[in-house]
Protein backbone atom coordinates (compact mmCIF):
# COMPACT_ATOMS: atom_id res chain seq x y z
CA UNK A 1 0.00 0.00 0.00
CA UNK A 2 1.22 3.76 -0.94
CA UNK A 3 0.50 6.72 1.21
CA UNK A 4 0.84 10.15 -0.94
CA UNK A 5 0.89 13.15 1.67
CA UNK A 6 0.97 16.64 -0.17
CA UNK A 7 0.30 20.44 1.06
CA UNK A 8 -1.41 23.08 0.11
CA UNK A 9 -0.49 26.93 0.82
CA UNK A 10 -4.25 27.77 1.10
CA UNK A 11 -3.84 31.17 2.15
CA UNK A 12 -3.28 32.91 -1.35
CA UNK A 13 -6.89 31.66 -2.04
CA UNK A 14 -7.76 34.18 0.23
CA UNK A 15 -5.67 37.01 -0.79
CA UNK A 16 -7.41 39.40 -3.21
CA UNK A 17 -6.20 42.22 -4.72
CA UNK A 18 -7.36 45.53 -3.17
CA UNK A 19 -8.34 46.90 -6.46
CA UNK A 20 -10.92 44.12 -7.25
CA UNK A 21 -12.66 45.41 -3.85
CA UNK A 22 -13.58 49.11 -5.77
CA UNK A 23 -16.99 48.22 -6.90
CA UNK A 24 -19.50 49.22 -4.21
CA UNK A 25 -19.75 52.75 -6.06
CA UNK A 26 -19.67 54.31 -9.50
CA UNK A 27 -16.93 56.11 -8.21
CA UNK A 28 -15.18 53.12 -6.98
CA UNK A 29 -15.89 51.71 -10.32
CA UNK A 30 -14.05 54.08 -12.41
CA UNK A 31 -11.02 54.29 -10.09
CA UNK A 32 -10.64 50.54 -10.65
CA UNK A 33 -11.24 50.21 -14.43
CA UNK A 34 -8.52 53.79 -14.41
CA UNK A 35 -6.29 51.82 -12.88
CA UNK A 36 -6.49 48.64 -14.43
CA UNK A 37 -6.08 50.67 -17.74
CA UNK A 38 -3.27 52.49 -16.33
CA UNK A 39 -1.57 49.53 -15.23
CA UNK A 40 -1.94 47.60 -19.02
CA UNK A 41 -0.61 51.18 -20.39
CA UNK A 42 2.37 50.93 -18.43
CA UNK A 43 2.70 46.77 -19.38
CA UNK A 44 2.57 47.66 -23.18
CA UNK A 45 5.20 50.84 -22.49
CA UNK A 46 7.48 48.10 -20.45
CA UNK A 47 7.48 45.80 -23.23
CA UNK A 48 8.79 48.39 -25.65
CA UNK A 49 12.58 47.73 -27.06
CA UNK A 50 13.37 51.16 -26.60
CA UNK A 51 11.89 54.05 -24.30
CA UNK A 52 11.70 58.01 -25.79
CA UNK A 53 11.73 60.34 -23.23
CA UNK A 54 7.68 60.85 -23.56
CA UNK A 55 7.71 56.86 -22.57
CA UNK A 56 10.22 57.30 -19.68
CA UNK A 57 7.79 60.18 -18.42
CA UNK A 58 4.50 58.30 -19.36
CA UNK A 59 6.27 55.13 -16.68
CA UNK A 60 6.34 57.47 -14.16
CA UNK A 61 2.80 59.34 -14.50
CA UNK A 62 1.61 55.74 -14.66
CA UNK A 63 3.68 53.88 -11.77
CA UNK A 64 2.18 57.44 -9.57
CA UNK A 65 -1.41 56.58 -10.88
CA UNK A 66 -1.38 53.18 -9.50
CA UNK A 67 -0.21 53.80 -5.91
CA UNK A 68 -1.17 51.50 -3.39
CA UNK A 69 -3.01 49.26 -6.23
CA UNK A 70 -0.44 48.14 -8.01
CA UNK A 71 3.62 48.30 -7.86
CA UNK A 72 6.53 47.13 -10.44
CA UNK A 73 8.80 44.69 -9.17
CA UNK A 74 12.16 44.44 -10.65
CA UNK A 75 13.75 40.97 -10.26
CA UNK A 76 16.52 41.27 -12.74
CA UNK A 77 18.61 45.14 -14.11
CA UNK A 78 17.53 48.62 -12.74
CA UNK A 79 13.97 50.80 -14.70
CA UNK A 80 14.03 52.91 -11.73
CA UNK A 81 16.54 54.68 -9.70
CA UNK A 82 15.07 57.07 -6.98
CA UNK A 83 11.87 58.98 -9.45
CA UNK A 84 13.17 58.45 -12.19
CA UNK A 85 13.70 55.55 -15.19
CA UNK A 86 17.12 54.52 -15.66
CA UNK A 87 16.44 52.07 -18.45
CA UNK A 88 16.63 52.44 -22.04
CA UNK A 89 14.25 49.92 -22.96
CA UNK A 90 12.84 46.34 -21.92
CA UNK A 91 15.94 44.27 -22.59
CA UNK A 92 17.73 46.30 -18.99
CA UNK A 93 15.88 44.81 -16.64
CA UNK A 94 13.01 42.37 -15.88
CA UNK A 95 10.15 43.24 -13.86
CA UNK A 96 6.44 42.42 -13.52
CA UNK A 97 3.55 44.53 -12.23
CA UNK A 98 2.14 43.08 -8.86
CA UNK A 99 -1.31 44.38 -7.51
CA UNK A 100 -1.39 45.23 -4.02
CA UNK A 101 -3.58 42.89 -1.73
Amino acid sequence: MSVRVATFNCENLFSRSKILNLNDTPEQAAQAAATLKAAEQLKKILNKSTFTAADKTKILALIQQGKGFFTVEEDRGKLLQGNRVVARGAGDFFAHIRFTP
